[in-house]
This record gives C-alpha cells, structure tokens and sequence, in this order.
C-alpha cells in the first residue's frame, strides 16, 4: 500500500519539476512573445 500512495505524491511533483524549469527561464527573458511581429514574418520580410 504504500507504494501506490507514494506514486501518487510523487508523480505530481514530477510535472512540476520538469515544469519549473521552463517557467524561470521565461520569467527570466526581457521580451515577451509578441505574435505580431514573430520571428518568421521578420525571416520573410528581410
């Protein structure tokens, strides 16, 4: 029993941890995504 109970406290904490990482990188990032000027359309216009 208490494999299935620790499986299920730790796989949500899986997620967040693969997750967390992302997050503070994009927090951490000066501009923000802009989809009006995207990358490709500058790509295309050059």
């Amino acid at each position: 029993m208490l494999v299935p109970i620790s499986c299920l406290i730790f796989s949500p904490l899986m997620i967040l941890a693969t997750k967390a990482p992302v997050a503070l990188a994009q927090a951490k990032q000066r501009k923000s995504h802009d989809n009006r000027n995207s990358r490709l359309l500058a790509l295309v216009a050059a």
